[in-house]
């Protein structure tokens, strides 16, 4: 269970966390949700499909990082095995905490029941003055980097939607049998090739037509993940 809590330099000024990667410090992970800005790294090294929430019935972006639950293919001995580690899993154990007043900004909270919060961790949140360490600077700029992607991407979901680009994802042989990969959606490339000017204009006005290309192109690290990294 969660335990959230509002992060504060006196309250927390001893809390160490770690920064390993490992099934035991909550990395065992089979798909992480992403934004759109991070497309043009992310295709270098993962699929990168829509799914829908079955909480909330809406459709996300999402890098894919096995093809049963639980499996993260990029694990390996403490390291991730990847240049690039999506945004979503290096903010960890962190999240923004939204106010009552909708006019005021989020707040940074840490969860303390995270395995990754570890007295024994290497990493400490803040340095001997109670300002923040670097290790913290760059949970906080993840989690900027996301909320700030946020209205981006759910922009480019909903125009993908409205245009009726999306379709299933027609899983490589190796994992025919997937649910995960059965349950992912892609961009419709003959749909695409057929949008009129004026929605291809839009498209591109946005930059969602990038993304759409990036998304499709994505699709080749399915197999290239089966096969390198099992």
């Amino acid at each position: 269970m969660n335990r959230i809590e509002i992060l504060n330099a006196e309250q927390h000024a001893d809390v160490k966390i770690r920064i390993d990667y490992a099934p035991e410090l909550g990395d065992a992970i089979h798909c992480v949700p992403v934004v759109a800005e991070e497309l043009p790294k992310l295709i270098l090294e993962y699929p990168v499909f829509l799914q829908k929430s079955m909480q909330t019935g809406q459709f996300g972006l999402v890098a894919l990082l096995g093809t049963t639950v639980g499996e993260n293919a990029y694990l390996m001995k403490g390291h991730w095995r990847a240049r690039y580690v999506p945004l979503h899993v290096r903010r960890q154990p962190f999240c923004l905490v939204n106010r009552d007043d909708a006019h005021m900004s989020a707040k940074l909270a840490i969860d303390m029941a995270h395995p990754k919060v570890d007295r024994h961790g290497s990493h400490r949140l803040f340095n001997a003055d109670g300002e923040a360490s670097f290790v913290l600077q760059e949970k906080q700029a993840c989690l900027s980097h996301i909320a700030r992607g946020q209205a981006v991407t759910s922009a480019f979901v909903k125009a993908l939607l409205d245009l009726d680009l999306l379709v299933r994802v027609t899983p490589p042989e190796e994992c025919i049998q997937s649910s995960i990969v059965l349950s992912c959606y892609t961009v419709d490339a003959e749909k695409l090739a057929s949008l009129t000017d004026s929605n291809v204009m839009m498209l591109q006005r946005h930059g969602f037509l990038a993304a759409a290309v990036l998304l499709m192109a994505s699709q080749g690290q399915l197999s290239n993940q089966l096969l390198t990294h099992r």
